[in-house]
């Protein structure tokens, strides 16, 4: 059995927390000892309402939290498409740029292998030099 002979009302701790629960008091200010439960919680209704606010509040701010995470994976994904587009028309630009410079190589390399002296140097750059300008405004 438990002995509280030793146990004394300043043993307790100084501060209470917020949402304890206090019995109904008389218009003394004295504790009613005749109060049945259901009188405590309209005692401290107030109380119970400030932490329903509560809950309220942060089932709100997690449902706006839900709502950012769902509009970040939208702007990730939107970011991805075009930064996959991107790729893709850098890709084929520098595919195009390869393959002109491709076709002027071999250009170059038929005229001096095959130039019998028809045509000089200066009248090759030019013509080349036209081609390139040509492929440019493609």
């Amino acid at each position: 059995m438990l002995d509280f002979s030793d146990f004394e009302m300043t043993d307790l701790p100084a501060s209470k927390p917020d949402s304890e629960i206090t019995p109904m008091q008389s218009p003394t200010g004295q504790p009613n000892e005749s109060t049945p439960s259901s009188n405590v919680i309209a005692d401290n209704f107030p109380k119970i309402l400030d932490l329903a606010g509560e809950v309220l509040e942060i089932k709100k701010m997690k449902v706006a939290s839900e709502a950012i995470l769902a509009k970040q994976r939208e702007d990730r994904l939107s970011l991805i498409a075009e930064a996959e587009a991107y790729a893709k028309k850098k890709n084929a630009d520098t595919t195009d740029i390869v393959g002109r410079f491709t076709l002027v190589r071999d250009m170059m390399r038929d005229f001096y292998a095959a130039n019998t002296g028809t045509m000089t140097s200066e009248d090759f750059q030019k013509v080349i030099t036209s081609i390139i300008e040509q492929m440019g405004k493609k």
